[in-house]
């Protein structure tokens, strides 16, 4: 800490009385450092007190630290190509199922067409030997499905 005459060589922490000032406060020592590394200091969050460090090793530091930055890079830009082409395959998809909607539709409005057309052109006797084996089929599949609920308890 600079040397003035309203206070005394301080230790970190300590509690100090300016000369004018009737309450105590609290003083640590100051050390000026470049804005770039106080904006690092900040944005990171770093905590805690700092070493020094040989200069070979900060400068090894920094190389990996920027290494590992565009590594990061790149694996965001990967992210971000994925996300894209997974949005492109679910428009995809939706385009695909309403083309498989319109397509099923047509098709069955085509057999349900056709088996009107057939169903209208069976004389009374053949409705009648139809509908009894409709009866047979749902009565079946409805003992069936009570047969399975017996079974499974469901």
């Amino acid at each position: 800490m600079k040397n003035n005459d309203n206070a005394e060589t301080l230790k970190t922490g300590e509690t100090v009385v300016l000369g004018g000032w009737n309450q105590p406060i609290k003083a640590f020592p100051t050390v000026e450092i470049p804005l770039d590394e106080y904006k690092a200091f900040i944005e990171f969050k770093v905590k805690g007190p700092t070493t020094e460090i040989p200069l070979e090793q900060y400068k090894e530091l920094t190389e990996n630290n920027m290494r590992m930055q565009g590594k990061i890079w790149d694996l965001e830009n990967q992210i971000r190509d994925l996300e894209y082409q997974l949005e492109r395959e679910k428009e995809r998809q939706g385009e695909t199922d309403a083309h498989t909607d319109i397509v099923t539709k047509m098709v069955a409005d085509e057999i349900t067409e056709k088996v009107m057309k057939d169903l209208l052109q069976l004389s009374e006797e053949q409705k009648k030997e139809l509908r009894a084996k409709w009866r047979n089929v749902t009565d079946s599949d409805t003992k069936t499905k009570e047969s399975e609920v017996m079974r499974n308890g469901r």
